[in-house]
């Protein structure tokens, strides 16, 4: 299995692991706080499809108020763990753009949208709703593990909504943490935003995990 480290945009580096054939389909998975893509890669390699291409971005390095502003991979300031703690929207939603531009590349080297899934852990299972909920292109599907959805529902773009109605709105699964320090809060109420804004796109929740 080859993992390979790759500037895939201006604002990301990845490690990916290629398909053994010709990729008709693409996932991309996004880490967890102070983790890099490479656990997540060598963790894929293991399931890997061989028309599959796994893609796992790395997050920049940015101070983080959870952990005393320490310099770590990050994809956007974590400011506390309860549930009105105030969030880092403008990081989000920088770091949500970056994602899709990622979906973009992919797009443009012949994988429709529509066979790309987007998935995360924790702080990147969070990020992965929030940018498959205001995404332009309707996606796979979406896995987000041990995680929360982020921002409050008038902080999603107008239009988010209506791209989530209707058949072709992709599943989202959705396992989130109950003991793990980053997911301690509640997610039910979060979780009726998702189902809110699926509408008819089918939400699986998994089994309960730590993060």
């Amino acid at each position: 299995v080859c993992v390979v480290t790759a500037c895939l945009c201006p604002c990301l580096d990845a490690a990916t692991v290629s398909g053994a054939e010709q990729e008709t389909a693409a996932v991309i998975f996004l880490h967890g706080l102070g983790d890099t893509g490479h656990s997540c890669a060598d963790a894929l390699s293991t399931l890997r499809l061989p028309y599959v291409k796994y893609t796992c971005p790395h997050a920049p390095r940015t101070p983080a108020t959870l952990n005393m502003k320490m310099e770590m991979p990050s994809w956007f300031d974590l400011m506390g763990l309860s549930p009105d703690a105030p969030e880092d929207e403008a990081g989000i939603k920088k770091a949500a753009e970056s994602v899709k531009a990622l979906i973009e590349h992919e797009m443009k080297n012949g994988i429709p949208a529509n066979r790309i899934v987007l998935g995360g852990f924790s702080q990147g299972g969070a990020l992965s709703l929030f940018t498959a909920l205001t995404c332009p292109r309707p996606l796979a599907g979406t896995v987000a593990l041990c995680c929360w959805l982020p921002l409050p529902l008038p902080g999603l773009p107008p239009g988010s909504q209506r791209q989530c109605q209707g058949p072709d709105h992709p599943s989202v699964s959705w396992g989130p943490g109950t003991q793990g320090s980053r997911t301690v809060w509640d997610p039910d109420s979060r979780e009726a935003r998702v189902r809110c804004h699926t509408r008819q796109g089918p939400v699986q929740d998994l089994p309960r995990c730590h993060a």
